[in-house]
């Protein structure tokens, strides 16, 4: 059985780690195609790759609605198609190479894995952003490609799993999913076991000086989410005066500005952490500590000695893009809170 997942970021290359460790045997073939661009690419160089007994593979062109066709780009989609895998592992569905791909590759199956709150959020309404995103895609695939897709998908694409041609969804929380179009899910390993951390760590070159304090902190996970002038400042100020002899970890996510890592750098008890680590590995290795991020994904992973907390509902009002969400945590050991002073370590 032969494997293609294509990979875009750390999270994803976290989740596709642990799913291959789950369902290897000796009969299966892994390659792990990685999707950056021609000026840079998100994922490490640095990883221990040779580490992996799988295939690596690198996509190093733009690939978007406005790329023109060159023959290096022809010839690695045709080096591609001739991988035919049996499986087609994927996690962003309004991405044109995962779109190309899907239709081209002719897999068996075609499992798309969550990237991020979209499986669990719901729109209030359409962005036009993604209709008109859906709109060039679908012109510049039939123009280039020949490629016909779903009419039907111009109207589904603010909705998870909206491909005809996907087999089944890998989610973390199955049973919180509004399963719309009844497709068929598996539950998503996300948990490394410790003998498996271990070589996780190893992979990401896990370096225990990014966390001297690896018990009884406060880690905070950054993301990209504009908010009111001073808004962030002052929820993590008061957060760090309700306890002021704790030490407050905050890890930069790769998209987020300098203007927020200066107003970071201007709050006491703050270590920031700039590190191409999956954020996982960090949540699994505090304990006794409380996890906050927003509404990040990397809480999803569960160190039961820990308390986790989304912030997105004091955040709701500060931020245009969060008011386009009708949303909650899809899990209990994740707890939405309305006011710092819910904020409790274990």
């Amino acid at each position: 059985m032969k494997y293609l997942i294509l990979i875009c970021t750390e999270y994803h290359l976290f989740l596709a780690l642990n799913y291959i460790e789950e369902i290897h045997t000796p009969s299966t073939n892994f390659t792990i195609l990685i999707r950056g661009k021609s000026n840079r690419n998100r994922i490490s160089s640095d990883f221990k790759w040779d580490y992996l007994p799988y295939k690596i593979l690198h996509w190093k062109h733009d690939f978007d609605p406005h790329t023109q066709i060159t023959n290096d780009i022809k010839s690695d989609l045709n080096s591609l198609i001739e991988l035919k895998p049996d499986v087609f592992c994927f996690f962003q569905e309004q991405d044109m190479l995962s779109m190309f791909l899907l239709n081209r590759l002719k897999a068996k199956e075609n499992f798309l894995f969550q990237d991020g709150m979209k499986a669990y959020n719901r729109l209030k309404k359409m962005p036009p952003s993604l209709l008109v995103n859906e709109i060039k895609m679908q012109m510049w695939l039939y123009k280039n490609y020949k490629i016909k897709d779903d009419i039907l998908n111009l109207f589904n694409a603010h909705r998870y799993g909206f491909r005809k041609k996907i087999t089944a969804l890998y989610l973390t929380f199955p049973d919180f999913y509004n399963n719309w179009n009844t497709r068929i899910i598996y539950k998503c390993p996300v948990f490394a076991e410790k003998n498996f951390l271990v070589k996780l760590k190893s992979f990401f070159n896990w370096d225990n000086r990014l966390v001297t304090q690896q018990e009884g902190v406060i880690f905070f996970l950054n993301q990209p989410i504009i908010c009111k002038s001073g808004f962030e400042f002052q929820v993590l100020k008061g957060i760090l005066s309700k306890f002021p002899k704790k030490v407050m970890y905050i890890k930069i996510h790769p998209s987020s500005t300098n203007e927020q890592l200066e107003m970071y750098t201007q709050l006491r008890n703050v270590k920031i952490i700039q590190s191409e680590i999956p954020a996982e590995l960090f949540v699994l290795t505090f304990t006794n500590s409380i996890i906050l991020s927003i509404s990040s994904t990397s809480l999803f992973v569960n160190n039961p000695s820990n308390s986790y907390y989304y912030l997105r509902p004091i955040f709701a009002e500060s931020s245009n893009r969060l008011k386009k969400y009708i949303t909650s945590s899809p899990s209990k050991h994740i707890i939405d809170v309305k006011n710092i002073e819910e904020i409790q370590f274990n």
